[in-house]
């Protein structure tokens, strides 16, 4: 099991972005998902979130949270690994 190496891992099959970056703001775990085919594909913001996190200077997600809207600008550097299976196509 890779998480048996990773610091910190938090095992993730499903995810939303808000959940994304709120979780890895509050633990900076090493975040482990799996099936990503099943559920990355169609989603553009978490994509882009998992990406952002590569860069410790410019891995930031601007959000407005609360009753208020107040801005939060939430860090989202940190290691990923993410497992998918590649469709086995014929020709």
């Amino acid at each position: 099991m890779f998480g048996a190496l990773a610091c910190k891992p938090l095992a993730a099959a499903s995810l939303t972005p808000a959940v994304l970056y709120r979780v890895v703001e509050a633990f900076a775990p090493t975040i482990l998902v799996d099936e990503a085919d099943t559920f990355l594909a169609d989603q553009d913001e978490l994509r882009g979130i998992l990406n952002a996190g590569h860069d410790r200077h410019s891995a930031v997600v601007p959000r407005c949270v609360g009753d208020d809207f107040e801005p939060k600008v939430f860090r989202v550097f940190g290691a990923v690994a993410i497992a998918a299976m590649e469709s086995f196509r014929t020709r």
